[in-house]
């Protein structure tokens, strides 16, 4: 899976692609009987050297992503964590309401309390809105 270079720009590998080079180069390796003439040897340091260039800036890349991930993962997770603290403070409010006002009503000797909008009784606050 070779990327559309540019005229001045390499085209970019990847990872596997690199891979299967090494793999092809060592059949290649294998198959030479013969000693490898100077010139071929340095065709092969230098596609080596390549390989380690374009395998390197590969695996930088890919740990820069992870790292990226790993990042964004780790703040949108506090985030999480901050939200599911907020809601839990919010739903013990709501508790703590209910609680004053039953307690309320019964410091008052009162079983309900009727107003426009909502009915209140000792055993349970409800709206008559919800219905």
């Amino acid at each position: 899976m070779t990327k559309t270079a540019t005229p001045t720009q390499k085209p970019t590998r990847a990872l596997n692609e690199i891979s299967k080079d090494y793999i092809e180069l060592n059949f290649l390796l294998d198959s030479i009987e013969d000693e490898i003439s100077p010139e071929q040897q340095t065709q092969l340091n230098e596609f080596l050297q390549g390989l380690e260039t374009d395998r390197n800036k590969k695996v930088d890349a890919y740990c820069a992503v992870i790292r990226e991930l790993e990042a964004r993962g780790a703040v949108r997770k506090a985030e999480a964590d901050r939200i599911s603290k907020l809601s839990g403070y919010v739903a013990n409010r709501a508790k703590r309401l209910k609680w004053l006002l039953l307690n309320f009503l019964q410091t008052q000797g009162m079983e309900k309390i009727e107003t426009d909008f909502n009915v209140i009784r000792r055993s349970a606050i409800t709206s008559k809105r919800c219905g």
